[in-house]
């Protein structure tokens, strides 16, 4: 589990957590920036099942490390290591890091959010992420 990126809960969980969250038995009361660390300690204290939220192939929906570190410059050894399913870095595959129907990034601050919702939601491009297409059909 990784916090960095997001957590997505079901009701029942989030109930579990709400209600028990104060009991220093059962959930870490340290303010620190583990808080994911935490989280994950609670949840599984409480029985709370964390599953594989990859896609049929195998990519990532929710990464831990920003785009640029998983599309551009590839995740160094330190970070490499820190992910429990890792993916081919080969700079040619470099989208194998991530689902078609991604979820979150780690790291995506404010101008970056702007610049993915422009490219998402208000450009027109003809290219379709994840399919290759000839420079004929691009042009």
């Amino acid at each position: 589990m990784s916090g960095g990126a997001g957590v997505v809960l079901t009701k029942s969980a989030l109930k579990k957590l709400v209600e028990n969250f104060d009991n220093s038995n059962i959930c870490p009361q340290k303010s620190d920036e583990n808080d994911d660390l935490s989280l994950g300690i609670c949840a599984q204290n409480l029985n709370i099942t964390f599953v594989d939220t990859r896609d049929n192939l195998g990519r990532h929906r929710m990464l831990p490390w920003s785009p640029t570190s998983h599309f551009i410059k590839g995740l160094d050894k330190e970070q490499f290591k820190y992910l429990y399913y890792p993916y081919n870095q080969n700079l040619e595959n470099r989208y194998e890091c991530c689902a078609k129907d991604m979820i979150s990034f780690h790291y995506v601050f404010g101008k970056m959010l702007y610049m993915i919702e422009f490219l998402i939601y208000h450009s027109n491009s003809k290219y379709e992420f994840g399919k290759k297409k000839s420079e004929k059909e691009i042009w």
